[in-house]
């Protein structure tokens, strides 16, 4: 697994066209089954292989969504740092990921804003692949910190809409 932390990151340091660190990871039964227990998603396709293969007709047990947006979390807070806060978050599921696949999660950011309340916000396309084919996809907005000193979690209210 690439480790990819950084320090916080500010505004002043991202511009559209940044690529985010690249995590790689070859998926386990464990993991597969560990992200479904973490977001009590019990669907035996996601962490019962003889369930999954036998009755479901699947190749092997699946990735949860949540364990997915998991990964693009991980990818965008790698990026900005602990005072990355996520605002908006969609996500676009093409394909099943199973057990042994090897994922690429890669992202750019695609806009650098401020709105009315002086809150910088860095928009983000992302993207998880299993080889050269894109198995999901997520556009996700994120505050960052104005400047150093600054903490988008301080925000409350109308002060910490995206």
């Amino acid at each position: 697994m690439t480790e990819t932390t950084s320090a916080a990151i500010t505004a002043s340091r991202i511009a559209v066209g940044d690529r985010l660190p690249t995590i790689t990871h070859t998926l386990s039964t464990r993991d597969i089954a560990l992200g479904a227990a973490g977001s009590r998603d019990w669907l035996e396709q996601h962490y019962d292989r003889q369930v999954s293969i036998d009755r479901l007709g699947l190749d092997d047990i699946l990735v949860s969504t949540p364990m997915i947006a998991a990964w693009f979390d991980r990818l965008v807070t790698d990026f900005t740092g602990v005072y990355g806060r996520l605002g908006r978050y969609g996500i676009n599921l093409r394909k099943s990921i199973i057990t042994g696949e090897t994922i690429t999660v890669s992202g750019e950011v695609t806009a650098v804003r401020t709105d009315d309340t002086g809150c910088r916000w860095a928009d983000v396309e992302a993207y998880l692949s299993v080889g050269d084919e894109r198995r999901a996809e997520a556009s996700i907005t994120v505050a960052v910190p104005a400047a150093d000193g600054d903490n988008p979690w301080d925000r409350r209210g109308d002060r910490g809409r995206p």
